[in-house]
């Protein structure tokens, strides 16, 4: 029985001279395959509700439940039902075309603001059907330089404003708030005299986020990780 069909998808953004296909090169061809099977994504490569169709029966069996007059569900149609998806087929098709460019479409810049409270109604759901796996990646020590307003650029810099001599990241689980879950690893960076935003962005990039996020996904594919009470645990 197959559970998920998996195809490419294009994106026709108005006024782009090159269309981007969404491709699953490190997938298995011509053949049903399971997780197992299943190569590791590339940088940029995900699944979108562009590329899959699931069988009917898994749908019911997973109690999908979209809310009603809600833009952005496509996230929750793809990844709720996933734990449940035990075999998968790839057809190398450009399958699904996905124009982007009108006013009235609900990705429009304006229209997604206007919209937050549902993207945020979503994003709730989401979080709630993967507890304790999902994980992000801040640059700062939690809790310093985090929270609603801090991203990017912007926590170097308040980090130099502040006049603090240890910056560093944080790879945490992602919960309800922003920059709120169980930490799982933290690395520190040392700020030097004349540093600018970029360039303690870049350090900090360097010398711990790109350190200890692979670490941190190495730790809990292994099993290494335990939550209790919002405090992570790593076992030996």
């Amino acid at each position: 029985v197959l559970d998920m069909f998996i195809a490419n998808y294009v994106y026709e953004k108005e006024g782009a001279k090159h269309k981007k296909v969404m491709r699953y090169s490190t997938l298995p061809q011509d053949k049903v395959f399971t997780w197992n099977e299943a190569g590791r994504f590339h940088k940029g490569q995900y699944i979108l509700m562009h590329s899959v169709i699931y069988r009917t029966q898994l749908l019911r069996d997973c109690h999908l439940v979209l809310p009603k007059h809600t833009f952005y569900v496509d996230n929750l149609f793809v990844y709720v039902p996933l734990p449940y998806v035990k075999t998968m087929y790839y057809l190398d098709v450009d399958f699904y075309r996905y124009y982007i460019g009108r006013e009235d479409q609900s990705v429009n810049e304006k229209n997604m603001i206007k919209n937050i409270d549902q993207q945020i109604k979503v994003n709730k759901i989401m979080v709630d059907a993967y507890p304790n796996r999902i994980i992000n990646i801040h640059p700062s020590l939690i809790p310093s330089f985090c929270g609603t307003g801090y991203y990017g650029l912007k926590v170097h810099e308040a980090a130099l404003e502040r006049g603090v001599k240890v910056v560093g990241a944080t790879v945490h689980f992602v919960d309800e708030g922003t920059d709120t879950g169980p930490i799982i690893l933290q690395k520190a960076v040392e700020v030097h005299n004349g540093d600018t935003p970029e360039v303690l962005q870049r350090r900090v990039m360097e010398q711990a986020e790109w350190k200890i996020l692979p670490k941190a996904i190495n730790l809990i594919a292994n099993g290494k990780i335990s939550v209790e009470d919002h405090i992570v645990t790593i076992s030996d």
